[in-house]
């Protein structure tokens, strides 16, 4: 773990570095139009934190290629990493079985009753972190060439997403907000905005802030701007808003974004007074794009629908 530690401190401290020179997150760029981060021995997307550290890399290094793989992946299919190339260390999270010293088989207990499989679980089995060190396709001589994948935005999808959310959204305000007392999502109108897919960003950010609710995924969104509690919760919605905008091929940069001087600072503090709320936001962030994407499929209750559910798990209760 100590490992891990210090290789997020390192990363982080870059993140932080980047913040301020360049005045906003240098992975807004250009990203979604060259889709996640992806492993092409495996065919498998990077999520969460490893969407970010790749993403990040990615964008500092200018690569035009979203193939990430581990330098033996790359000999067994006879491609050579380049003389001199630095890794990137990416993480995964591992249950290991204290008594069978091997990793963790959920069918070796199968036989057991539920309750013997929780305390089985309880006893024996525990999370270990590793990291892997992992090269870009443009680090790798042998390679195919990269296809970069046609993304075309399908801008109804994302009405969809909005529609299906059933928080009202209001185009009536200079600034964009979601009023948590209220559930309302408040933005300036569309013809207002420097591009299209900036519009939609912000929606998706502050759709973001909505999933914060009590009632929804009941994080911690009250608090006061300029606040470190308001940053955190910020950077939550900017992630999640950033792997929805990926996912769904949307690019903006930070002008797009307009990311200003208190936010950035409540940034960089956040992460200077602990470096670890960065994955904390990443991997809180991953669940919250989960969730707005899945209203692209399914129509979400009303408040008021949900307020009357909450009300009768009480009465039940009682």
């Amino acid at each position: 773990m100590e490992k891990i530690l210090e290789n997020r401190k390192k990363f982080v401290d870059e993140v932080i570095e980047s913040l301020e020179k360049e005045k906003g997150l240098v992975w807004l760029k250009k990203w979604g139009t060259l889709g996640p981060p992806f492993n092409p021995t495996t065919n498998k997307e990077y999520n969460g934190n490893n969407n970010l550290m790749l993403s990040f890399r990615g964008m500092q290094k200018e690569y035009e290629d979203t193939r990430w793989l581990t330098y033996k992946q790359a000999q067994n299919n006879k491609w050579q990493v380049k003389k001199g190339e630095k890794a990137t260390s990416i993480e995964f999270f591992e249950l290991y079985d204290k008594k069978t010293k091997k990793q963790f088989d959920p069918k070796s207990i199968s036989s057991l009753s539920n309750k013997e499989q929780i305390d089985y679980k309880n006893q024996n089995v525990y999370s270990c972190a590793k990291t892997y060190s992992v090269f870009n396709g443009e680090q790798i001589d042998n390679i195919p060439a990269f296809e970069k994948p046609k993304i075309e935005v399908n801008y109804n999808k994302i009405d969809k997403i909005i529609e299906n959310s059933n928080v009202p959204f209001f185009y009536d305000s200079e600034n964009a907000f979601y009023s948590s007392n209220k559930d309302e999502i408040h933005m300036p109108h569309q013809k207002f905005f420097k591009s299209e897919n900036a519009f939609y960003g912000t929606a998706l950010h502050e759709l973001s802030h909505s999933t914060g609710h009590e009632l929804r995924m009941n994080r911690n969104i009250h608090n006061k701007f300029g606040s470190e509690s308001y940053a955190k919760e910020e950077l939550r919605a900017e992630f999640s808003s950033f792997f929805i905008a990926q996912s769904k091929g949307i690019t903006y940069t930070n002008e797009d974004k307009e990311n200003t001087k208190a936010y950035l600072q409540s940034w960089i503090k956040a992460l200077k007074n602990d470096p670890n709320e960065f994955f904390k936001a990443g991997k809180e962030a991953n669940k919250i794009a989960n969730k707005v994407l899945s209203y692209e499929n399914e129509k979400q209750p009303s408040m008021k629908d949900l307020i009357k559910t909450k009300e009768q798990i009480e009465e039940k209760g009682r």
